[in-house]
């Protein structure tokens, strides 16, 4: 079993660059809802919530003071619906699955049309985007007496930082 990465700290002035950049890009992809952050409506919604921060894996640091780290950023999309319908389901785990799949820069079809991620926002600082990869596919977290659902996929944005240390 592999070894489990230790937090080294978190990228607190990052998190607000991860944050706007991944409403860019979720609100880049074609749907028919505003997908917003930490924020759903009892019955319904489209939103991304951060799981643990932009917490720090690796740091590097030369004679120089010049300090490179490579960072995570967990977030899940959660879209709350109350399909009624099994085809309805499918729809809602195919858009979720198709968004992570765009994030990680695959190609995907979206109501016939081939669409791709050319590349990802920049960020402040010496931030990076490396990549952003699925966790889990898509999948009901929770459903209530109502038939409201959560439909869920986990991403984890991976991102380096680099600066230079004046102490």
């Amino acid at each position: 079993m592999p070894e489990e990465q230790r937090i080294l700290g978190y990228d607190v002035d990052g998190e607000e660059a991860i944050t706007n950049a991944l409403i860019e890009l979720l609100n880049n992809f074609p749907t028919d809802k505003a997908i917003g952050f930490s924020s759903l409506d009892k019955n319904s919604g489209f939103a991304f919530y951060p799981i643990a921060g932009a917490a720090i894996y690796s740091e590097k640091e030369d004679v120089c003071g010049n300090v490179t780290q490579v960072c995570q950023y967990p977030f899940a999309v959660v879209y709350r619906n109350s399909p009624k319908l099994d085809k309805h389901k499918v729809r809602i785990k195919e858009l979720l699955d198709n968004i992570g799949k765009y994030l990680e820069g695959q190609t995907v079809s979206v109501g016939g049309e081939l669409i791709s991620l050319a590349e990802y926002p920049k960020l402040t600082g010496g931030r990076k985007i490396i990549n952003i990869r699925r966790e889990t596919p898509a999948y009901v977290d929770e459903s209530d007496d109502s038939g409201t659902q959560d439909w869920v996929i986990q991403m984890n944005l991976k991102y380096k930082n680099a600066f230079e240390r004046m102490i």
